[in-house]
């Protein structure tokens, strides 16, 4: 209650995730815990940026840059998400089908999929590229 009741709950969230940064142990001697605490971060940053239900943030696929993207309607019958590189945007992107949401039917996504372009503020790239293909060298900052 105490975040969310505070006059800037996302400032309060980004305490958090700042805070994992600096207490991030140093990934050469402590692998696992360093990747441990870079998920953490993601985690907390992606909810933060998309919004999502904790079923729709766990569901999500990943396709790394490079590869071809899952097919919208695979995302539709597998009722999941995907997080893949955008090319045209050059950003991260995120994809989830209507029908992968508790309130599918709502008029908010008119049949539409939820599709959104991480912003990459306080180098959310670099450390999901680290987490993603290099998960033996994550840098701290």
């Amino acid at each position: 209650m105490v975040i969310l009741e505070a006059e800037s709950p996302l400032a309060e969230y980004r305490k958090i995730t700042d805070e994992i940064l600096m207490r991030m142990p140093d990934e050469d001697r402590y692998p696992r815990p360093a990747a441990e605490a870079v998920r953490s971060f993601l985690m907390l940053r992606l909810g933060l940026h998309l919004g999502l239900r904790q079923k729709n943030l766990r569901q999500l696929r990943l396709c790394p840059r490079g590869h071809f993207p899952t097919s919208e309607r695979r995302l539709e019958d597998m009722k999941c998400g995907e997080l893949r590189w955008n090319d045209r945007e050059r950003g991260w992107e995120v994809l989830i089908p209507s029908v992968a949401f508790k309130n599918s039917g709502s008029s908010f996504f008119g049949q539409k999929p939820f599709r959104l372009i991480l912003p990459d503020l306080l180098d959310l790239y670099k450390y999901l590229e680290h987490i993603l293909f290099n998960p033996g060298h994550i840098q701290q900052p």
